[in-house]
């Protein structure tokens, strides 16, 4: 997480002292792929600076007249106060003083949405509060942890040693990614199904050269699988909705003959993009992969079963 904090403060800078800041110069300066570094632009665009691609210059900009610094303000600072003010509500006592110090700073009031602005974004759960504190510190230190886990799935609870790799929020749950000495390969391990959570004495190698490469193939929060290619077909009333937006780094669309859409995306497994494609039904199909289409199919069929034994026949 540190690597991709000083990366962002590095392209804010780079716009700020007026350089040519395209993605191939951020691939270059970074040594990041394509990917990555667009997954970077959405996370400074996300957290409000106000950047454009400027086609004339061929560069990244700020929108005209906005500044970075602010008077006694680092670069450090304004990327943790945007970020923080959206994304770390309620996470942790710690962090809301820290915030509050940037304010003090400022010599700004404290920071309230007025009633007119709803944020309606997921809250971090205050019961890990500890547990992430925990793990930030064993990440810091490169420290394995040791704790109970009980797998949601499975209903079990087994003691786990874990080199912790990185720390990360979707669908509004905390999940930390590390390698299980246990099943000897990389895992995802929920927070609040995390207990007595311990930080050992010993010192790991990380297995990942940086989080971003392996996260960036996720669609949702599961990162597990090896990476397959997803094409979908929506309806055209849905094209209005699925363009305002880039879902996925790897999204590619193509309009079709008849007016329908085309979507592929390359992502980690199947069961990440599984939940976001049932948002769009009945209006999409899945084409690719098999596996995908034959576990939709089979899940709809089981819905319609239940559906049917609690509403009579109705089809």
């Amino acid at each position: 997480m540190s690597y991709k904090f000083d990366a962002l403060i590095s392209i804010l800078n780079w716009m700020e002292s007026g350089q040519t800041v395209t993605p191939q110069h951020i691939q270059d300066q970074l040594g990041i792929s394509e990917r990555t570094a667009f997954r970077y632009m959405q996370t400074l665009e996300g957290a409000g600076f106000p950047i454009y691609f400027d086609k004339k210059k061929g560069s990244y900009c700020f929108s005209e007249g906005y500044k970075l610094l602010r008077p006694n303000l680092t670069v450090s600072e304004a990327l943790a106060l945007m970020l923080a003010k959206v994304s770390l509500k309620g996470m942790s006592a710690g962090l809301e003083v820290e915030i509050q110090h940037i304010e003090e700073k400022l010599a700004l009031p404290r920071q309230v949405l007025p009633e007119h602005i709803i944020f309606a974004g997921d809250e971090f759960s205050t019961d890990v509060q500890d547990t992430f504190t925990t793990l930030n510190q064993a990440i810091t230190e490169k420290r394995p942890v040791e704790f109970d886990y009980h797998a949601v799935s499975t209903g079990e609870t087994s003691r786990r040693t874990v080199d912790p790799h990185y720390l990360y929020l979707n669908d509004g749950i905390w999940t930390m990614r590390g390698w299980c000495h246990t099943r000897e390969n990389m895992r995802a391990f929920a927070l609040d199904r995390i207990s007595n959570l311990t930080i050992s004495d010993t010192q790991f190698i990380p297995q990942l050269a940086t989080p971003d490469e392996e996260y960036e193939g996720t669609f949702g929060r599961f990162v597990d699988g090896e990476a397959v290619e997803v094409k979908l077909i929506f309806d055209k009333s849905c094209i209005p909705f699925l363009l305002r937006k880039t879902w996925h780094p790897s999204q590619q669309t193509r309009e079709m003959e008849d007016g329908r859409l085309e979507m592929c995306f390359t992502v980690n497994g199947i069961l990440g993009i599984r939940p976001w494609i049932y948002r769009w039904l009945p209006n999409v199909q899945v084409v690719a992969p098999d596996e995908l289409l034959q576990l939709v199919a089979s899940e709809l069929k089981a819905a319609l079963q239940l559906q049917q034994a609690v509403e009579g026949t109705y089809v």
